[in-house]
């Protein structure tokens, strides 16, 4: 989602455009920056001063996490974002693969890319639970839920828990911690 800043007096050139992936929690630790206040102990954001004075920050980050917590677990979703690609986990539902190059808009789901063409995997456990990719998507798809779950667990994401939508999650939990 696009920001627009306004600060006349500190903006190093204004007008210009910076790419960077910006979560809403940086916003927090760039008013506190700002005001001269201590920055919180546990806060996921950072700074967004040194975009706003020109400068590249040193090891940006190059992914960005979000998380809908849906009801009780239903229609849960986590997701990650990157330059190039997003991936959206779907509890209940088919999760979904974008490359943000090709398709900017994000139209076209890789991970499902002829969804209505697919037999219900949900209801016979022999199925493959997705559909095969090429060995290229493959890689992306498994890098990309392999960070998405770090990132969970090491921000103590309620969602590690045995419900079977996570439980028997593809590349879910489990994958990582290895169990």
């Amino acid at each position: 989602m696009p920001a627009v800043v306004r600060w006349p007096r500190g903006l190093a050139q204004p007008g210009r455009t910076v790419d960077g992936l910006v979560s809403l929690a940086d916003f927090a630790p760039t008013f506190l920056e700002l005001a001269g206040a201590a920055g919180a102990e546990r806060c996921d954001g950072r700074s967004l001063l040194p975009f706003l004075r020109g400068e590249q920050p040193a090891a940006w980050r190059d992914a960005v996490f979000t998380q809908l917590n849906g009801v009780e677990l239903y229609y849960t979703q986590r997701s990650i974002l990157t330059k190039d690609w997003r991936y959206v986990y779907n509890g209940f539902d088919f999760d979904e693969l974008y490359d943000r190059q090709a398709d900017p808009h994000e139209l076209v789901n890789l991970a499902f890319p002829d969804i209505h063409a697919l037999p219900a995997p949900h209801h016979n456990r022999t199925a493959a639970p997705w559909p095969p990719l090429t060995a290229d998507l493959e890689a992306v798809r498994t890098d990309l839920l392999q960070r998405l779950w770090r990132f969970a667990h090491q921000h103590d994401d309620h969602l590690f828990n045995p419900y079977w939508t996570v439980a028997l999650a593809p590349l879910g939990p489990g994958s990582v911690l290895g169990g």
